[in-house]
């Protein structure tokens, strides 16, 4: 199967499990779908035959854990190189494992039977996989995934970022209760954000935390919003300085293979240039959204 993720072609090949084929669907790619991410990109599709990363899925009765360099371990998590690329399994449960080349071009996901059909949702495991190898191929495609409820206004994207709990769903749900069809959901938990063309973009993307809040739609990123819980609406802009130190990058995704961060800190720095940032302290009332849309659009 073939399915345009943030206006990359990335081929999948083996078997896909129903809960990523339904999960994915709207990203689906072929000759009768036409493109991936709606207007206003206006960049050629890449051709089918020429994928920029393919992803083979393997089904086995047991998997075998390659020689491997450990660069990083988070609890029983192992992130680890080999002589080919990456790669990232669970030692406490080594029945399943993803690789990925150095290049970022080819990457597979193998699982035994029994763990391919393990957790709360059956194909979750693999669905996830998929999800954190698209984080690492898009970084050398001047592009980060970044944690955030995004909505699409007038055009352009705004991605409230906060950390989980805080309400950046109620915040983006109050926009379309606000302004109806002119807000739009991109991605309710991990939109994508690329630069084409010297403009950032921001993407749905098939992953967006418990729900299928997402849409596979790109548009040009005209803001980050910081966003904290209060009585009363306020809203200002902040500088990138002021941004960091509220924890901006925490809620990006950082590769724990280091040599591919390069890449973000170039990409993200090149974004904040071309963005403005804001500071929102909200309730969780419409004038909430009202009020950040004011300032967010004032000059449009």
């Amino acid at each position: 199967m073939n399915y345009r993720i943030a206006g990359l072609n990335i081929a999948i090949n083996g078997e896909l499990p129903a809960y990523a084929v339904e999960r994915m669907s709207h990203y689906q790619w072929d000759s009768t779908r036409g493109r991936g991410a709606r207007a206003p990109l206006h960049t050629p599709p890449f051709p089918l035959c020429c994928p920029d990363a393919t992803i083979e899925i393997s089904i086995t009765d047991k998997v075998i854990i390659p020689e491997h360099t450990v660069i990083y371990k988070d609890k029983s998590v192992v992130y680890g190189t080999t002589g080919d690329g990456y790669i990232k399994f669970d030692e406490a449960n080594p029945t399943g494992i993803f690789s990925i080349s150095r290049d970022m071009k080819s990457a597979s996901v193998i699982c035994t039977k029994e763990f391919a059909l393990s957790g709360t949702v059956s194909g979750m495991w693999i669905f996830n996989m998929l999800s954190d190898i698209f984080r690492q191929i898009i970084l050398v495609h001047n592009g980060f995934v970044f944690h955030s409820s995004a909505i699409s206004y007038s055009g352009t994207g705004v991605a409230f970022a906060a950390d989980s709990g805080t309400g950046k769903s109620t915040h983006t749900g109050l926009w379309q209760r606000a302004f109806g069809t002119d807000a739009e959901i991109i991605n309710d938990d991990a939109p994508a954000i690329r630069i084409i063309k010297d403009i950032p973009y921001i993407f749905g993307t098939p992953w967006s935390g418990k729900t299928p809040l997402n849409n596979n739609i790109g548009v040009p990123l005209k803001a980050i919003v910081l966003l904290t819980r209060r009585e009363k609406n306020i809203i200002g802009e902040i500088s990138v300085k002021e941004a960091l130190e509220g924890g901006l990058f925490t809620l990006t995704f950082l590769s724990r293979f280091p040599s591919l961060n390069a890449e973000y800190w170039d990409t993200i720095d090149r974004v904040l240039k071309k963005i403005k940032l804001y500071s929102l302290r909200c309730n969780t009332e419409e004038s909430a959204a009202i009020t950040a849309k004011e300032k967010i659009y004032e000059n449009c």
